[in-house]
C-alpha cells in the first residue's frame, strides 16, 4: 500500500479500538512507508507513531488517535513541502493537539520536533 492509505487505515483502526496487534501492524506499515523519505518532519512523524503505539498498548486509544491526527497531513518528502497547508496545520491540527494533550512534557517535545522540522523545510 502507499503511505496515505496506510495512514488512513491506521487512523480507522485506532478510532475503532481495533486489537492492538492489528494497530501495531499498521504502525509498522506506516513506518516502512516513510523509511528513506527526505521530508523535514520525519522525526515528528516517527515520534508520534511511537507515542501512538505506547498509548494503544496502554489502552488509551483516544490519545493514540490524537497523535495520528497531528501527523496525518505533514509532508513526508521535500517535494510535498510546497503543497503543504502550513496555516491549517498550525491553526487546526497543532492547536487541537495542544488543547487536548494534558502532558506538558509531550507538548514541549512535539513543539520542539515541529520547530526542528520547520528549520529544515
Amino acid at each position: 500500500m502507499d503511505r496515505l492509505s496506510d495512514l488512513l487505515r491506521l487512523r480507522v483502526l485506532v478510532a475503532n479500538r481495533a486489537a492492538p496487534d492489528r494497530v501495531l501492524g499498521a504502525i509498522g506499515d506506516v513506518v516502512r512507508d516513510v523509511e528513506g523519505a527526505d521530508g523535514p518532519f520525519l522525526e515528528t512523524i516517527r515520534d508520534s507513531l511511537m507515542a501512538c503505539r505506547e498509548h494503544v498498548l496502554a489502552g488509551r486509544f483516544e490519545d493514540g488517535l490524537r497523535e495520528i491526527q497531528l501527523i496525518h497531513n505533514l509532508p513526508v518528502s521535500a517535494a510535498e513541502v510546497d503543497a503543504w497547508d502550513e496555516s491549517h496545520f498550525f491553526q487546526v491540527e497543532l492547536l487541537s493537539y495542544m488543547e487536548d494533550e494534558r502532558d506538558v512534557k509531550r507538548i514541549r517535545r512535539v513543539v520542539g520536533l515541529v520547530g526542528r522540522g520547520l528549520e529544515l523545510a
